[in-house]
């Protein structure tokens, strides 16, 4: 004794599911179902490069939606870009990650732009150099980000309490003065359409004069 349900349109949906024994004894539960696969598909894209359009190899991008595959991740090409083939109908999740390589593009100039920001003498012109200066990941320019970026440049930390690159979404408003905290996810609610130029702005946490290599292959070159 068994029965079946045929959706035709998705969704989610609450079905009440029984159960019993030869003596009739019998016990049900509400269950939660969601219907996929109804739509066609859609396409998320878009490019990663620095402030001064630099393209950024070698980052993932991980997209998170409520299917057991998830989270899925791409790595962006040669030319910063990235692209998602995903399902239509859905709630997705963008984010993009870089970390490693620490050093890259961190010298002892970057701490004397820092401290005359910090004295007043020469003020960021540019929110992207805020975020880079913070390399402690407190939402604040001060002594302790040079303090930070000190002992890794003399090797005493391999790593700052921050990601080595963040990645703030392209095209939100940043407040010079303050631009923290910054948006760094794209979301996406019963994805529809397809979504392109979803960018992402890569900022090297520690490098304000933009002297970090991008697209390298390896430390040798």
């Amino acid at each position: 004794r068994s029965a079946g349900k045929v959706w035709t349109s998705c969704g989610d949906f609450t079905i009440k599911i029984s159960v019993w024994d030869e003596a009739w004894n019998t016990d049900y539960c509400n269950t939660n179902v969601k219907i996929i696969g109804c739509g066609t598909g859609s396409i998320i894209s878009g490019q990663i490069a620095s402030a001064l359009g630099n393209k950024l190899e070698g980052v993932s991008v991980i997209a998170s939606a409520a299917l057991p595959e998830y989270p899925k991740s791409v790595f962006s090409n040669a030319t910063g870009q990235y692209q998602f083939d995903v399902q239509s109908g859905l709630d997705y999740d963008l984010i993009a990650i870089k970390d490693g390589d620490y050093l890259n593009g961190v010298t002892t100039l970057d701490l004397v732009l820092i401290q005359r920001h910090i004295l007043g003498l020469e003020v960021f012109n540019d929110p992207y150099k805020v975020i880079a200066a913070d390399a402690n990941n407190d939402g604040r320019i001060t002594a302790s980000d040079l303090v930070e970026i000190r002992k890794l440049i003399l090797g005493v930390t391999t790593s700052f309490k921050n990601a080595s690159w963040r990645m703030p979404i392209k095209n939100q408003t940043l407040t010079l003065a303050n631009p923290f905290p910054y948006k760094d996810n794209y979301s996406f609610s019963k994805l529809e359409s397809n979504m392109v130029d979803q960018d992402f702005v890569a900022v090297k946490i520690g490098d304000l004069n933009s002297s970090a290599s991008v697209n390298f292959k390896s430390s040798e070159v």
